[in-house]
């Protein structure tokens, strides 16, 4: 896991922070680190780990880290704004809104690049049902 994310050039005190805190309990043997963003949210830190199945939010408190599990077909919109020194991600669900500022335009790019596809595959499918 440690390395799939220095592989998406997440910085060594993202890596340490999240990584440690459970990342792999939650990975079902088959999933793997598609994309990731770290920074700062409503709260504190903030990651976002996308699997090919689902994205990972992680909410980082000062005595635990604070999870939730999102599939694809969940999320109804994606929203990615970049300023001179920072990215800012919105992913909203019907009942929720995730936001991450991230100072690694890097990698909020790469996750953007990722999920948006998936997002919208996923989403379309769920209305056609």
């Amino acid at each position: 896991i440690r390395q799939e994310l220095r592989d998406l050039r997440l910085t060594a005190y993202a890596i340490k922070h999240f990584e440690s805190h459970g990342l792999a309990r939650i990975l079902r043997t088959d999933e793997h680190i598609k994309a990731a963003v770290h920074g700062l949210g409503e709260g504190g830190e903030v990651m976002f780990v996308a699997t090919s199945d689902r994205i990972i939010c992680l909410r980082k408190h000062s005595t635990f880290i604070e999870e939730e599990l999102v599939p694809y077909e969940m999320i109804v919109s994606v929203s990615y704004g970049r300023t001179h020194l920072r990215s800012t991600i919105t992913l909203c669900t019907d009942q929720r809104e995730y936001k991450v500022w991230s100072y690694n335009s890097v990698s909020a790019s790469d996750f953007i690049a990722y999920i948006e596809p998936r997002c919208v595959k996923k989403y379309k499918e769920r209305s056609l049902l």
